[in-house]
């Protein structure tokens, strides 16, 4: 299932988002919640729905969904304190407000026929550099104790890597 919002798309089947037709990277978790809070539009979900449909089994704070939230806005362009995206039900949880509409293709085409996979993950290289990693802004996050913050860079130029 697709779902169209502004202009980004939401691919629940590929766990993939775009925005105007490019990949928008998101964390694992990032994308759960964009995707639990989207599939449950407009209803509110408390924090403690989120918890255990988010991390399930795993006991984590409410500081981690607070973290994940931010990185999800961050990725979407949003603003707390204005969100078009997702709002807060204060001392509730949260909630999908942006209209959605399903939409059964992506009307622009993929960006890159480049794609490296890692851990049944398929993660599409844009044209530029990308870099490959455990943490920082615009670093493709591959979680592995063996992987450095900044571990790798792939650079694609046209149809060479």
């Amino acid at each position: 299932m697709r779902l169209a919002f502004d202009t980004f798309v939401l691919d629940l089947d590929q766990r993939r988002l775009f925005n105007a037709g490019v990949e928008v990277r998101l964390q694992p978790k990032a994308f759960e919640l964009l995707r639990l809070l989207a599939e449950a539009r407009p209803k509110a979900l408390s924090k403690e729905e989120i918890l255990d449909a988010v991390w399930p089994g795993i006991f984590v704070s409410e500081n981690n969904l607070a973290t994940v939230v931010r990185d999800l806005r961050t990725a979407l362009g949003d603003d707390a304190q204005t969100p078009h995206y997702i709002r807060t039900a204060y001392g509730y949880g949260y909630a999908f407000a942006a209209d959605a509409t399903t939409v059964t293709r992506i009307a622009t085409p993929l960006p890159s026929v480049w794609r490296l996979i890692h851990n049944h993950r398929e993660i599409v290289l844009l044209e530029g550099r990308t870099v490959l990693g455990r943490a920082g802004p615009d670093v493709v996050d591959v979680d592995a104790p063996t992987v450095s913050r900044h571990h790798a860079a792939i650079e694609i130029r046209g149809d060479e890597a």
